[in-house]
């Protein structure tokens, strides 16, 4: 599971995400798309499968956006690293 993260704002916007390019971690091709389902993406806890049938071991980096309802809306970026090995 995913870190529960504390945020100290009023939120609009809330999303995690599996950013492919950072990492090592490969498992996706062109015909694939997303190759991560993080469920619950949109609360504060959120989790998610490593896909292992066809990855290669490395990085994977999940991404976590938060947008505030502020004028302007300003969106705040948090990186989780993981390992994945075997």
């Amino acid at each position: 599971m995913l870190k529960e993260v504390q945020i100290p704002m009023e939120i609009n916007f809330l999303r995690w995400f599996y950013y492919g390019e950072a990492g090592t971690f490969t498992i996706s091709t062109a015909r694939t798309g997303d190759p991560i389902k993080i469920e619950n993406a949109d609360l504060a806890s959120a989790w998610f499968t490593v896909p292992t049938k066809y990855g290669t071991l490395g990085t994977m980096h999940i991404i976590l956006a938060v947008t505030d309802n502020g004028k302007p809306a300003l969106t705040r970026y948090k990186r989780v690293i993981i390992t994945v090995d075997r």
